[in-house]
C-alpha cells in the first residue's frame, strides 16, 4: 500500500481485521496473555489495543495527506473526548482509591483515548467513496463475527467458550440468548445498531441489484438484537426506528414497514418473552440510586466528581456479591455505605456524571450531541442519497446514546468504542455536501 496517499478501505479493513479478528472471536478474552510492568491487571485485549492505536497512528502519519481530519470531526467530536481523558486523569487525584485501583483507572482513560484516537484517523479525512467502502465492508465484517457468535450460541452450543457469564445469562430467562465478546449478551448491541444503520442505508443508494442483500443482512442484524435479550438492545432498537422516522421521514418506510411486519408475525406466533413485557427491574433502579447519592454525597462530586474510578471500585470493594437470589442471576444483594448496587453504576453516562461531575459530563456529552446534530438538523442536500445513507449510519450510532444509559460496557469494552467511533465519523462527515478538501485541515 502508498503510505503517501489517503489509504485505502481495503487497507484500512485489513488493519482493523488483524485487530478485531483475535479480541472477538479468540476465546481468552477474560484472561491474560502477557503482562505490561509495572501495571497491575492488563487484559491481553487492552494490550492489543495500545499496539494498534500505535499502529494507527504510525500508519496515518507517514501518509502525510493521509493524518488529515474535517474540522468539525476535531473540534466537537476528537478535542472534547481526549479533553475527557485529560480531565479523567486529573480526578484520580481526588478519587481515594490505593495505588493499584489509581492505576487501573489511569489505564482505562488510556485505552478509552486511544480507541477513539485510532478510530477517527482511520475514517476522519477519507474521501467519500472510500468512506462508503469501508462502511460497507465494516459491516459484514462485524456481522461475519456476529454469525460466528450466533453458530456458536443456537447451532453448535457445546462449542461455546466456557464462560461462566454465558451459562449464566439465561438463567430464568426461559430462552436461550444470543452471547458476544467477553462472553454477555449486552456487548454486542454496541455494535449491532450502527452496524443495522450502514444496512438500511444501503438501501437509499442507486445500486439497486445490492439491496436485496443488505435488505437481508438488516433483518438478520435485527433478529441478533432480539435474540441478545438485551431490554437495552430493545429500547435501543425503539430509538433507531424513531430517529429514522424522524430524519428521514417516509423513505424510512422502505424499511420500517417490513420489519414491522415481521416483527408483529413473531409476536403473534411465539409471543412477546417475559423479559421484553416487563421493563422494571428494581435492582437496576436500586443501582442508579445509589450511583446518584454518591454523586450528591459531597458538594465538590455534584461540580468535578468523585474522581474517575471511584464509583465502580468502591462499589466493587464495600460489597458482596451473591449471584442467586430471587430465581434471577443478576438480581444481587450487594450493600455499600450508600445503598444496594450491581458492582458499578450499569450507565455509561450516569458514571461520568458522578465519577467525574459537571465538567467531566459536559465533555461527554458534547461529542455525543454533536452526533445527534448531525442527524437532524436540516443540512443543503439532505434528500440526496448520499445524505440519507450518512443519516441511517448516524441513527444507528445516536440510538447507542439511549444505550449508554443502560449499559456500561461502553466504558469497559474498548473495541466497542473503536467501532462506534468509526460509525459515527463515518456517518458524520458523509451527511456534509462541500466538497471534500475543502473541510481538512492538517
Amino acid at each position: 500500500m502508498n503510505l503517501r496517499s489517503r489509504p485505502s478501505a481495503w487497507s484500512i479493513l485489513i488493519l482493523l481485521a488483524c485487530f478485531l479478528l483475535p479480541v472477538s472471536l479468540v476465546p481468552s478474552t477474560w484472561g491474560t496473555f502477557f503482562r505490561v510492568p509495572p501495571l497491575p491487571y492488563v487484559w491481553w485485549t487492552d494490550n492489543l489495543l495500545l499496539a494498534f492505536a500505535v499502529v494507527v497512528m504510525g500508519f496515518r502519519l507517514l501518509g502525510g495527506s493521509g493524518a488529515r481530519i474535517h474540522a468539525s470531526t476535531r473540534r466537537w467530536f476528537l478535542l472534547p473526548t481526549l479533553a475527557l481523558g485529560i480531565w479523567q486523569t486529573m480526578s484520580l487525584a481526588w478519587n481515594d482509591r490505593d495505588g493499584f485501583m489509581t492505576l487501573y483507572s489511569f489505564q482505562q482513560s488510556l485505552l478509552m483515548c486511544s480507541a477513539v484516537l485510532a478510530g477517527t484517523m482511520l475514517t476522519s479525512g477519507l474521501g467519500l467513496g472510500e468512506r462508503l467502502r469501508l462502511a460497507r465492508r465494516l459491516a459484514v465484517l462485524v456481522s461475519w463475527i456476529v454469525a460466528v457468535y450466533a453458530g456458536l450460541s443456537f447451532v453448535f452450543p457445546a462449542w461455546r467458550p466456557s464462560y461462566e457469564w454465558s451459562d449464566l445469562s439465561t438463567k430464568g430467562l426461559n430462552f436461550i440468548r444470543l452471547f458476544g465478546p467477553l462472553g454477555t449478551s449486552t456487548t454486542l448491541n454496541f455494535a449491532l445498531t450502527p452496524v443495522l444503520g450502514v444496512c438500511v442505508g444501503m438501501l437509499f443508494l442507486p445500486r439497486t441489484w445490492w439491496k436485496l442483500f443488505w435488505g437481508g443482512l438488516a433483518l438478520f442484524v435485527v433478529a441478533c438484537i432480539l435474540a441478545t435479550g438485551s431490554r437495552g438492545g430493545l429500547v435501543s432498537f425503539a430509538a433507531f426506528c424513531l430517529l429514522l422516522l424522524v430524519s428521514l421521514r417516509l423513505r424510512s418506510i422502505l424499511f420500517l414497514a417490513p420489519v414491522g411486519m415481521i416483527l408483529a408475525g413473531i409476536l403473534l406466533f411465539a409471543g412477546a418473552p417475559e423479559r421484553f413485557r416487563n421493563l422494571e427491574d428494581r435492582s437496576r433502579f436500586d443501582t442508579y440510586d445509589t450511583a446518584l447519592r454518591v454523586w450528591t454525597s459531597r458538594p465538590r462530586n455534584v461540580v468535578v466528581g468523585a474522581g474517575h474510578g471511584a464509583l465502580y471500585s468502591k462499589l466493587h470493594d464495600d460489597s458482596l456479591r451473591s449471584i442467586e437470589q430471587q430465581g434471577r442471576w443478576y438480581l444481587v444483594d450487594e450493600k455499600t455505605p450508600f445503598g444496594y448496587t450491581l458492582r458499578n453504576s450499569h450507565s455509561a453516562l450516569l458514571r461520568s456524571l458522578v465519577e467525574t461531575g459537571a465538567v467531566g459530563f459536559v465533555l461527554q456529552c458534547v461529542p455525543l450531541l454533536w452526533v445527534m446534530g448531525r442527524l437532524l438538523l436540516p443540512r443543503p442536500g439532505g434528500r440526496e442519497p448520499r445524505a440519507l445513507f450518512g443519516r441511517s449510519v448516524l441513527a444507528g450510532c445516536s440510538a447507542m446514546i439511549a444505550y449508554m444509559a443502560v449499559e456500561e460496557f461502553f466504558i469497559s469494552a474498548y473495541w466497542i468504542v473503536l467501532l462506534w467511533t468509526m460509525f459515527a465519523v463515518i456517518g458524520a462527515e458523509t451527511v456534509e455536501r462541500q466538497p471534500e478538501a475543502a473541510r481538512l485541515l492538517v
